[in-house]
């Protein structure tokens, strides 16, 4: 059978998760050599072996956090699988844990949610196009990348909304800082471009190669 692969994700046990566009979830098995069917038994109105998982993460007590198409957040216990939690948000393009331990959701219609571990949801609001991803940098702002409107940046203490001139229009798919206070962002076909929280300085990542 052919998997259509949207990503991977390695768990806190060493797993390795797998989600596909139409089939569910599946996991590697490095002793066989193979991938197979993550079994698990949910409800007749949530078919997550047909679902078309589209983001999925673990946060820090081991639990498996999936968004699937039309069928909103799962939260997958990790002592239970079975015994599941699901809040119906749309369709989750991302998700996220920051580091005080809050789940944030990027929605495709572009919805942004605020949910505790419990998935308590804390905070809704609407941006104006799909959120493709979130992080949190040093400094404790949120970042976001949205459809083509580049990336936006969000003081949690005054609200306070930024975005960065040279990146307006384009699609960032992912953001990552390292540990010089650096943000590196993905910008879909653009390559990598980097980010100075010290100086606010922009610029595109060249290839050594080109």
């Amino acid at each position: 059978k052919t998997l259509i692969i949207n990503n991977f994700l390695q768990r806190s046990n060493g797993d390795f998760i797998i989600s596909t566009h139409g089939q569910g979830l599946w996991r590697i098995n490095e002793d066989r050599r193979s991938i197979e069917k993550h079994n698990i038994s949910f409800n007749d109105d949530t078919d997550i072996e047909k679902s078309r998982i589209v983001s999925m993460m673990e946060d820090r007590d081991g639990n498996l956090w999936i968004g699937s198409f039309q069928q909103g957040v799962m939260m997958l216990p990790y002592e239970d699988e079975n015994s599941f939690h699901q809040w119906e948000v749309g369709t989750p393009s991302c998700i996220y844990r920051s580091p005080d331990g809050y789940i944030w959701c990027g929605t495709q219609d572009g919805y942004l949610f605020k949910l505790d571990n419990d998935g308590n949801i804390l905070f809704r609001q609407r941006e104006a196009s799909e959120i493709m991803c979130i992080t949190k940098d040093s400094n404790g702002d949120l970042w976001m990348g949205v459809r083509n409107l580049g990336v936006l940046r969000i003081n949690p203490d005054n609200g306070r909304r930024t975005s960065i001139d040279i990146l307006k229009g384009k699609n960032v798919t992912d953001i990552v800082e390292n540990g010089n206070r650096t943000l590196f962002l993905s910008v879909s076909g653009e390559g990598i471009w980097k980010y100075s929280l010290r100086t606010g300085q922009c610029s595109k990542l060249t290839s050594s190669n080109s």
